[in-house]
């Protein structure tokens, strides 16, 4: 049986199927053997990996395996359902507007297989993302009161106007770049971690670390609501209320401005955008539904296409829209609008020539 669920992406702790036991350690290595031995099997050529999780983690609720899903196969979940004999199938979505792809849930043996899904191009940063059990997500908490984004598809910076979101350009796709950016040691991530504490430790090194940034009452609401229920998220507030952490050396310190200068080509991706969003305004300004419309007597979709027929000709001419709009006057503007109005009636006209009546 295969039902959808909308609880967002990634949502772990063995809570997609609905009857999911928990394993120890010894046991969920087991299973996770079989299964990764089974997966290769049914999807050759595609990676699979598991998620590594703190070494002494005593049991588990899930098994978390990253999923590259540039060459599934069609009909790759029916696969994976017959080979681990899977009595239930959940499909979460993430939610509306987001990049991410589904997870599938999948029962094998009354336990709950998780198949995240990333493109290939994105596996290895979601793969540092999502390892050490919360790492990531506590590690998202220093960027955040920078304006930047730390995710599956690499550390983001929406780059806004006022409040409207002009584009959310890549600071960088790899996860050593990332940790040398928060001043951390991307050797010890190797290394990886024993215990939840060697993790909390590891995140409250970073130079921009602030015991602020992670404190309930700072969160927006949809942060509030999903980690107050992970159980990692919690256990790390309270290891910093009882060591009172304080602020890393570089706290104060802008991180976009820190990635402008050790991050190349950051730098001039911002301005470049910056210019073509300003270009983009400017023509806007001059060249909009509304002055078209009055222009023309246009509406709907034949004002849309019409205009979007404009920009093509002036694109296919090597006349770009928006230093036309920038050299000429709005009359003259409006003029080659008109202009191009009547050329296109002309064109028309002959194309479909009216007899004169007998």
């Amino acid at each position: 049986m295969t039902r959808p669920a909308h609880r967002g992406i990634n949502q772990m702790g063995g809570n997609a199927i609905s009857e999911s036991r928990r394993l120890c350690a010894g046991d969920y290595r087991k299973l996770r053997r079989e299964v990764l031995g089974e997966l290769f099997n049914v999807l050759p050529g595609v990676r699979v990996e598991a998620v590594p999780a703190y070494r002494l983690k005593m049991d588990f609720g899930d098994l978390d395996l990253l999923v590259e899903s540039d060459h599934l196969p069609t009909g790759w979940q029916e696969r994976v359902a017959r080979a681990l004999d899977s009595k239930e199938v959940v499909a979460n979505e993430p939610r509306r507007r987001s990049k991410y792809e589904p997870t599938y849930s999948f029962e094998h043996r009354g336990f709950q297989v998780d198949l995240i899904l990333s493109q290939a191009r994105y596996f290895d940063f979601a793969m540092g993302y999502l390892s050490w059990n919360d790492l990531g997500n506590l590690l998202g908490n220093i960027v955040r009161p920078h304006g930047l984004k730390l995710g599956q598809r690499g550390l983001l910076y929406p780059l806004l106007s006022g409040s409207r979101l002009i584009a959310e350009l890549e600071v960088t796709r790899d996860f050593h770049t990332a940790l040398e950016l928060l001043d951390l040691d991307p050797a010890r991530w190797d290394d990886g971690f024993r215990t939840l504490p060697d993790i909390f430790s590891f995140v409250a090194g970073s130079a921009f670390f602030d015991p602020a940034a992670f404190a309930l009452a700072n969160r927006n609401h949809e942060g509030r609501k999903r980690d107050c229920l992970r159980p990692t998220y919690r256990g790390f507030l309270g290891w910093i209320g009882e060591r009172e952490a304080r602020k890393g050396a570089k706290a104060n310190v802008s991180l976009v401005e820190t990635a402008k200068a050790h991050i190349p080509g950051f730098a001039l991706n911002i301005e470049k955008t910056l210019a073509a969003d300003a270009k983009a305004t400017r023509l806007k300004q001059r060249f909009n539904g509304h002055l078209v419309s009055e222009w023309t007597g246009l509406e709907g979709r034949e004002l849309g296409k019409f205009m979007r027929d404009f920009k093509d000709l002036c694109l296919k001419t090597g006349s770009d829209p928006a230093r036309m709009a920038d050299r000429l006057s709005q009359e003259e503007f409006k003029g080659a609008v008109l202009l191009f109005m009547k050329a296109r009636a002309h064109i028309a006209a002959q194309a479909n020539p009216v007899e004169a009546p007998a």
